[in-house]
């Protein structure tokens, strides 16, 4: 995750901050996306949502994640909800019109 290759150059660089693995599972009555990020804790997660895109950002010590993602909706912040336990965030929204 934190291995890129330089557009010009062609060269490979190992960067401070590391892209998490991400899932996004599209349900029925909710979104949850499920990313990797060992090391970090809940308080050290940092979320920016901006209709339907979602900043993921989270640090903690040596560990430093972030992630830009486009979102097959757009989402209010008051939809959302986090837990981030043993490295797994996972971010739920629930979606407009959802039963329960």
């Amino acid at each position: 995750g934190n291995i890129r290759k330089d557009e010009e150059g062609g060269q490979v660089a190992v960067h401070e901050i590391r892209e998490p693995m991400v899932d996004v599972l599209d349900e029925s009555d909710h979104l949850l996306i499920v990313a990797e990020v060992p090391g970090v804790m809940q308080e050290d997660v940092q979320l920016e949502l901006h209709d339907d895109i979602l900043i993921l950002a989270a640090e903690k010590g040596e560990n430093k994640y972030r992630k830009e993602m486009l979102l097959p909706a757009s989402f209010s912040s008051s939809n959302m909800s986090f837990t981030c336990r043993n490295g797994i965030l996972e971010i739920r929204f629930i979606k407009e019109g959802a039963n329960g």
